[in-house]
């Protein structure tokens, strides 16, 4: 099994200025666990999840008001679709 066999082709992308709750919203409106970030001023990107939404939460935030910027995860590993499956995974737990 191929890293592509279990991708979903929908990419949903929002800007670091976005609400915690607009990107949630916009995350379940298109089904998708997590969004790139991409700042069309500065350098760079990262991607805001489901998790770092419930981290926010959890610690009392007012998810209308949090910024998509001040919580997303910029250390993230990416995969090529044409590779195998075990061998991601075991490079990506491995951080390698």
């Amino acid at each position: 099994m191929r890293v592509g066999d279990g991708m979903s082709s929908v990419v949903l992308t929002v800007g670091p200025s976005h609400s915690l709750s607009a990107a949630a919203r916009l995350m379940t409106e298109r089904n998708v666990g997590a969004a790139i970030v991409v700042d069309p001023d500065g350098a760079g990107f990262g991607i805001i999840t489901e998790r770092d939404i419930l981290r926010s939460v959890a610690a009392g935030e007012e998810a209308s008001t949090e910024s998509v910027g001040t919580h997303l995860t910029e250390e993230s590993a990416s995969l090529i679709a044409d590779m195998m499956l075990g061998p991601a995974l075991v490079g990506t737990a491995l951080g390698s």
